[in-house]
């Protein structure tokens, strides 16, 4: 199956978006309600009159205004330029609608609806007559006041839709100025989608077309051409039929070594050195993976990728990092072949990163990051991160052992594990160099201490 991947959250694009009509395009005043009709129309069933699904145009000051509560639960807000309608449901005898408000936030308006023919009454509780419910009021049916523009979006067979990825439907003028958008969570395939717009916005005339997005951790993955926006011969908008096509970066797969440490996930590929940031909506998913796989600190799990590679913003302000956006993973054993880069135990910066199962503060202000150089010559020096370290050490084989450590005097305070990191050095009797990664060992192979290797 080919995989499009997940996706950020819907709210930070939808924020983006409204349902409304842009607010620089030239918009006519919506229509009044219909008030006459050519012919009396059929008495509707009772539990047709019941229903509250339909477009509905409050009385008042906000009559251009229009709530259109879709039969499959989508809440589109016409003319709303302040928020962005995303569902409502029925719940006993309320009638919840979650919408978008301009600060990003999800809300959600609780209020008793009073169904009497085509007037829809709704109240909102008591003490929340305010932002929290803005759609309090009294409704008139009115499924003439909105046009809508329907359609569904085809994907090739073997494209995987994960439930996280967002499909952007955007309507355009003639010139590709949008008009409409409107953000969906990918649910099935084909895959439809509705927009609705005042009754008169389309111009008699003018050109219309319609294309989508999947969106995947901010990115686009796949995208559809401009199809354009017909009517037929009595005057309907026809059914627009898109299909997705893959766009951006070319999807690869690697099998490697998955690290996640201080926040930070690098995934090394095998036979390769470049270390990879990793990123996208399965970076969360993989860090809690390695974490309930109950390795020792820095050790490395062994992790099949799929994903795109793409330049994103370093920790640092201002820097470029290779990384690589993950859209789908798998554990695997560790393979016969992936060779890694390897640091040696001697004339190597090794940084401490736990010891004793504690993981090592960064340095106080003024100090030293806790830190071990083996020379050439079976000497070695260090910090603890308070006191400087100087002594011996003897290697054969697996086996390791200090000897003759002695510190600067400075008194330690603070946040410092200088002195269970003495103490693990003079316990070690074997040490392990798993690819940069360099662990201490006591007598009874119980570990010490972590060491990672830095390049200056």
């Amino acid at each position: 199956m080919k995989a499009i991947g997940l996706v950020l959250p819907l709210v930070a694009l939808l924020a983006a978006c409204d349902d409304s009509p842009s607010p620089d395009a030239d918009t006519p005043a919506a229509p009044q309600p219909r008030t006459e009709q050519a012919s009396p129309a059929p008495e509707p069933a009772a539990e047709e009159r019941d229903s509250i699904s339909g477009a509905w145009r409050p009385t008042g000051d906000q009559a251009a205004r229009i709530l259109v509560l879709a039969e499959d639960g989508e809440l589109f807000l016409v003319g709303d330029t302040r928020h962005q309608g995303l569902s409502w449901e029925r719940r006993d005898n309320q009638l919840a609608l979650r919408y978008l408000n301009g600060q990003d936030n999800v809300n959600e308006a609780v209020l008793s609806p009073t169904l009497e023919k085509d007037t829809l009454t709704l109240a909102g509780q008591a003490g929340k007559q305010d932002e929290n419910t803005p759609y309090a009021g009294v409704y008139q049916r009115d499924d003439e006041a909105v046009e809508q523009v329907s359609g569904e979006i085809t994907f090739a067979d073997d494209t995987k839709l994960p439930p996280q990825a967002v499909l952007a439907v955007t309507l355009m003028d003639g010139n590709r100025a949008p008009l409409l958008q409107r953000l969906i969570h990918l649910r099935e395939t084909p895959q439809p989608f509705h927009l609705y717009l005042a009754s008169g916005r389309l111009k008699a005339g003018a050109d219309y077309s319609v294309n989508a997005r999947v969106i995947v951790d901010g990115g686009v993955v796949m995208t559809t051409g401009d199809t354009p926006l017909q009517r037929d011969d009595e005057g309907r908008l026809a059914t627009v039929n898109l299909t997705a096509h893959d766009s951006g970066p070319a999807p690869v797969s690697f099998v490697g070594r998955y690290l996640y440490h201080n926040e930070q996930a690098i995934f090394t590929p095998c036979d390769s050195d470049r270390r990879l940031t990793v990123t996208g909506a399965m970076a969360d998913a993989l860090a809690k993976a390695y974490q309930q796989a109950g390795l020792e600190p820095m050790a490395p799990l062994f992790m099949e990728l799929d994903g795109t590679l793409e330049k994103r913003r370093g920790r640092e302000a201002g820097t470029l990092v290779d990384a690589l956006v993950v859209r789908d993973y798998r554990k695997v054993m560790e393979p016969e072949q992936c060779e890694q880069p390897s640091a040696q135990l001697t004339n190597t910066y090794w940084k401490l990163i736990d010891v004793d199962g504690r993981a090592a503060p960064p340095p106080a202000e003024g100090r030293n990051q806790a830190h071990l150089i083996l020379a050439g010559d079976n000497t070695v020096k260090g910090d603890t991160s308070c006191n400087r370290l100087t002594g011996g050490f003897t290697v054969d084989g697996d086996n390791l052992t200090f000897t003759e450590l002695t510190t600067t005097e400075r008194a330690c305070t603070g946040d410092t594990v200088s002195g269970a990191f003495l103490t693990g050095l003079e316990q070690t009797r074997g040490f392990r160099i798993d690819g940069e990664r360099l662990s201490l060992y006591d007598q009874e192979n119980h570990l010490l201490a972590v060491f990672t290797a830095e390049y200056l």
